[in-house]
């Protein structure tokens, strides 16, 4: 519950805000065990009797991110169950809120009691350069000061300590995390609608210079789940 007081200091004002998240890092180092990796364009754990999915037109979509939540330092409440993730995107097409799983995207999400075997398959006119992903440790994150979300009550305290010269602004004051992340809060990188009633943050996957993510538009995906219907939703940046 969000203190009703606006003379809380930046101390107070972090810790009421602070959310974990794990943030990850393209590249650049030596990939371990296969099993317990996470990727960027590349994606080799599935049940043995998947295959890469097609979309609604029948064109083999791409292999986009595989997420082996299982073995983070930090995992959602809502992903306590979900071992692995894995997304697939076809080639310009529109992903967004409204797109369904199947026309745009697709998510695999696995439990521990799936048996996941590694196929190691690669599309025939790849999209993306594949890397792994390193996560960090479990850190503290912090909402971008537009973020519906943003609790007002808090934005009037963050405003007092301005006008006091307590703090130069906001940014300067908290550390967020830009880059593919799980857990945490979503980076917009403007004004956002928000997502919908009972869908709450999961993970993020942001432009990637090195993989050569995404084709065109410099924008952030946000997935989502409801955690009591299972449903999953993505979110571009300009819902």
């Amino acid at each position: 519950m969000v203190q009703q007081n606006s003379s809380m200091n930046i101390g107070e004002i972090k810790q009421q805000l602070a959310k974990k998240t794990v943030e990850f890092r393209t590249g650049g180092f030596k990939p371990g065990d296969a099993a317990t990796e996470s990727w960027i364009g590349n994606v080799y754990l599935y049940k043995e009797a998947e295959e890469i999915p097609l979309n609604s037109e029948g064109d083999v979509m791409y292999p986009l991110l595989q997420l082996h939540v299982a073995s983070l330092p930090y995992i959602p409440e809502a992903l306590k169950n979900t071992a692995v993730i894995t997304v697939f995107v076809g080639y310009d097409e529109p992903i967004d809120s409204h797109t369904p799983q199947g026309d745009g995207w697709v998510l695999r999400e696995y439990t521990a009691a799936d048996q996941l075997v590694v196929k190691r398959w690669v599309h025939p006119e790849p999209l993306f350069k594949t890397y792994p992903l390193k996560p960090g440790n479990a850190e503290d994150d912090f909402p971008v000061w537009d973020d519906p979300a943003f609790p007002s009550a808090i934005i009037t305290a963050i405003e007092t300590l301005e006008e006091k010269e307590e703090i130069s602004n906001y940014y300067d004051a908290v550390n967020l995390h830009y880059h593919h992340k799980l857990g945490g809060y979503p980076s917009f990188q403007q004004a956002h609608n928000g997502f919908d009633e009972g869908f709450e943050f999961m993970f993020q996957i942001a432009p990637d210079d090195k993989a050569g993510w995404p084709i065109e538009d410099d924008n952030n995906l946000y997935f989502t789940k409801n955690a009591q219907t299972g449903e999953w939703k993505v979110y571009a940046e300009y819902d």
